[in-house]
This record gives structure tokens, C-alpha cells and sequence, in this order.
């Protein structure tokens, strides 16, 4: 049976089944992704700001 998650949901329903072990991956994957993300909008806004002198 399928049941489509949002990703919160996917990581409680982890939680509550598996315990911490098999919700950390996930949860470090997702901080990972986030600190990326925010590193590449930093370096753009920051070519932006340099562009506008």
C-alpha cells in the first residue's frame, strides 16, 4: 500500500517505529542539505551586492 509522506511525517513515523537510528540518517541528510543551500544563496547574494557598486 502506498502512502505518500511529507517529509516531517516521513521522519516521525522513523522515529516512532525504528528509534533514533533509523531517523538520524535522515535528519543529518536534510541539515546537510539545508547548510548547503544556505552556502550557495550567501555566495549569491553576496556576487549580487559586489555587482550593484
Amino acid at each position: 500500500m502506498y502512502h505518500p509522506y511529507s517529509l516531517p511525517i516521513k521522519i516521525w513515523v522513523q522515529f516512532t517505529s525504528g528509534g533514533l537510528q533509523t531517523a538520524l540518517p535522515l535528519v543529518i541528510g536534510l541539515i546537510l542539505i539545508v547548510i548547503i543551500i544556505l552556502i550557495i544563496l550567501r555566495l549569491i547574494i553576496g556576487e549580487l551586492k559586489l555587482k550593484a557598486f
